[in-house]
């Protein structure tokens, strides 16, 4: 899940 949350703070640029 660490993956996925580091995909998203690199799409999103944020911590969700």
């Amino acid at each position: 899940m660490l993956r996925k949350s580091l995909k998203w703070r690199e799409e999103f640029g944020a911590d969700s």
